[in-house]
């Protein structure tokens, strides 16, 4: 199945910031999909979605231009959003693949649609930037709280050392 790959993002972070957890917590996305942009190159891609997400009102981390700048170089597009609401948008290049990627949107559980902003993510993905959408997949999470908030903390952790 080609959906997860996706949700391997949150199980690396989760498994290798939380060094005291003794199994990594997976958290289900509200919203997930792969897409596909032969046409474009990363950096128009993380033009697009960074100027999406700061419009849409999120606090941008690109990671994968910070692991460049560094010499490290593991994704072609690593991008995470964050905004008031504690929901956390995450763009990334899939593992071993040219021009396929992932998009995740997690909020606080209990799932809190967010139809007007999902609606906006795939327009965003098809219309602006061109990429074929594929495997949309919704989902309601129950889970824990707990788990979200490590989730979150770890992921206000990476911005914070960006800012250093």
């Amino acid at each position: 199945m080609r959906l997860l790959p996706f949700l391997w993002f949150t199980v690396a972070v989760l498994w290798t910031s939380d060094a005291r957890a003794q199994s990594p917590k997976l958290l289900s996305n509200d919203l997930g999909f792969i897409f596909v942009c032969k046409q474009s190159t990363p950096s128009v891609l993380e033009d697009g979605i960074e100027r999406f997400l700061r419009r849409e009102g999120f606090k941008v981390l690109n990671q994968a231009r910070i692991m460049r700048q560094r010499g490290s170089f593991i994704f072609d597009i690593l991008i995470i959003g964050l905004d008031e609401k504690r929901r956390i948008l995450t763009f990334s290049a899939l593992p071993r693949t040219k021009g396929e990627y992932a998009a995740s949107l997690i909020t606080p559980p209990p799932t809190q649609r967010s139809t007007d902003l999902e609606e906006a993510v795939l327009k965003l993905v098809s219309e602006q930037l061109g990429c074929e959408v594929r495997q949309v997949a919704r989902g309601n999470r129950q889970g824990s709280a707990e788990d979200f908030d490590k989730h979150y903390k770890i992921i206000m952790d990476l911005f914070q050392q960006a800012e250093k």
